[in-house]
């Protein structure tokens, strides 16, 4: 059972590692902070004498959730917008990472379809077709599968690198590419 004295000597412990105390040691036993790590021993002897080891299992707890938290929005990718309007995509030519979501957004009174090249396949982009619209792999293609009204969009991850053209299914001469990286 941990008394008054050492739950003050813990919460201390707490604090100084919280902000980066390095170098501190409580009972001979060194507090390692955040940014560094240590092997556990092979037994912890069960009495006052190892908070420091406890202390060093909670920093390395938050460094790898933080670590985790950052690799989770790197997965997830970045998000980008092409407006279409009736002049055509805005812009016409992005560059982006795999991973990438572009959102194709439907502005100014414009009714569009926006779909992998070639016309009317839709097969550039890997998986591809117009085909699979009526299947129940259209949420996997690059291609609309119907009209995007005004103020409504679509949206599609770029898993694959390259550059991929794209158009409007029903105007084909409106155009645009996305390059992958």
């Amino acid at each position: 059972m941990i008394g008054m004295d050492m739950k003050i000597i813990l919460m201390t412990l707490v604090a100084a590692v919280a902000i980066g105390g390095a170098g501190m040691f409580i009972l001979g036993h060194p507090v390692q902070t955040a940014q560094t790590t240590a092997e556990a021993p092979e037994s912890v002897q069960e009495d006052d004498r190892n908070i420091g080891i406890g202390m060093n299992e909670i920093a390395t707890a938050e460094v790898t959730k933080a670590d985790s938290m950052e690799a989770s929005s790197e997965a997830a990718g970045t998000a980008h917008t092409v407006e279409m309007s009736p002049s055509g995509f805005s812009p016409d030519s992005l560059t982006i990472k795999a991973g990438d979501t572009v959102t194709f957004l439907a502005v100014d009174g414009s009714n569009r379809w926006p779909a992998s090249a070639f016309h009317p396949t839709h097969t550039a982009y890997p998986g591809s077709s117009i085909q699979k619209c009526s299947t129940d792999e259209k949420n996997m293609i690059f291609d609309s599968c119907g009209v995007v009204a005004e103020g409504q969009s679509w949206s599609f991850t770029f898993d694959e690198v390259g550059e991929w053209n794209y158009h409007d299914h029903d105007d084909s001469k409106v155009f645009g590419k996305i390059i992958v990286e």
